[in-house]
């Protein structure tokens, strides 16, 4: 059956239209993707820019790139919408990284053979991750309980988060310490690495709950 040219114009015509809404569709979608993409972004450069340039902070913080870095490592940061959220990334992060050094610590120690110095240093270790792996996962519960106050936090709910972490940030700090007096001090950069982990958690959670914990000694 032949079609009737004025029909097939208007079929063509047709598609035409229904491709032009398609692809505007898109690329509205697109820009609104990349709109609160560079939010996200925005948000976790402002956080980590304040944080490397606080005085209290920067002497084990990450650098205003690294610390970009690691936050950017977990996908959840381009969605984040506060400090908040960006906390419990940074706890998710420093929860992955302190299983992993704890496993590396346990492994090395299985294979000293000799109990000197280096093998007490890394027993002592093992006790710090092993108490730092129960212990962050009551950190996360305690900031959970907290983050949907925000800055209205009461200092004393926001303490207890703070000084959960502070305890972390002790035991990593006296492990790196331990190891680099008593093993291979240039084998204990990834030891020193996780107290920065744990400091990036904590000044995070200062900015979210507006409390300033003066009392870390770490």
């Amino acid at each position: 059956m032949a079609v009737h040219p004025l029909t097939s114009l208007a079929l063509t015509a047709l598609l035409l239209s229904v491709v032009v809404v398609v692809a505007q569709a898109a690329a509205s979608a697109s820009s609104d993707n990349n709109h609160h993409g560079i939010k996200a972004n925005n948000l976790v450069v402002e956080a980590c820019k304040n944080m490397s340039s606080d005085l209290l902070l920067k002497s084990v913080h990450f650098d205003e790139e690294r610390c970009v870095s690691v936050l950017h490592s977990n996908n959840n940061s381009m969605v984040a919408k506060d400090h908040g959220d960006l906390v419990v990334i940074a706890l998710d992060i420093l929860d992955n990284r302190t299983n992993t050094v704890a496993t590396k610590i346990d492994d090395i120690l299985r294979g000293l053979t000799v109990r000197d110095k280096a093998w007490r240093a890394f027993k002592w270790c093992s006790a710090d991750y092993g108490e730092m792996v129960r212990r962050l996962p009551v950190c996360r519960d305690f900031f959970l309980d907290v983050k949907p106050m925000g800055k209205k936090t009461p200092r004393s709910e926001a303490m207890d988060v703070l000084t959960c972490l502070d305890g972390l940030g002790e035991k990593s700090r006296d492990c790196a310490i331990l190891l680099a007096n008593n093993w291979d001090f240039d084998k204990t950069e990834e030891f020193y690495d996780n107290t920065r982990y744990i400091n990036l958690a904590w000044g995070l959670t200062e900015m979210a709950t507006d409390c300033r914990d003066n009392d870390a000694n770490w």
